[in-house]
């Protein structure tokens, strides 16, 4: 492995793989959970096929490191440590993006409470829309408005 290493606060690209497991997956990626100085971290995998793709993920990457150098942030919006890109023995070029790990997603959370017939207590749904519109609110007063397309760590 070949590593362009772009990460912060003394992260490892290698140590990534020393422990790690396939924890999702969506239409340009995988997620693998890590654990790195006895933290758990949430490494997205995106293999890079097209000019057009790499162009992509270079906008997404500049948008996340724009997000993380504005501080303080809420923590409705989570961590971003950083990247590395990783060209296999075959040549194939992956950009690996790391952020915080989350033990499930809002939409794992929605989903469960559908499969299992239960309602939302109005705190909960309270909570969450607040810290979406803390969210939507700082993106706004840095200069990212919605209609970003992206990601964003919002579950790939």
């Amino acid at each position: 492995m070949i590593f362009l290493n772009k990460l912060v606060n003394g992260l490892d690209p290698e140590k990534f793989f020393q422990e790690i497991r396939k924890s999702g997956e969506g239409s340009f990626g995988k997620v693998y959970t890590c654990v790195q100085n006895n933290k758990t971290y949430a490494l997205k995998k995106i293999h890079v096929d097209t000019e057009v793709l790499k162009d992509e993920i270079e906008k997404e990457i500049a948008i996340l490191e724009r997000i993380a150098n504005n501080l303080p942030k809420p923590s409705s919006i989570m961590n971003f440590y950083g990247y590395f890109i990783d060209k296999d023995k075959y040549k194939e070029l992956y950009y690996c993006l790391v952020f915080d790990f989350f033990q499930s997603t809002l939409r794992q959370i929605i989903t469960s409470h559908q499969i299992k017939g239960q309602f939302f207590a109005f705190d909960l749904l309270e909570t969450y829309f607040q810290q979406f519109l803390f969210g939507m609110t700082y993106l706004q007063s840095i200069g990212l408005g919605l209609g970003l397309g992206l990601g964003l760590g919002l579950g790939l």
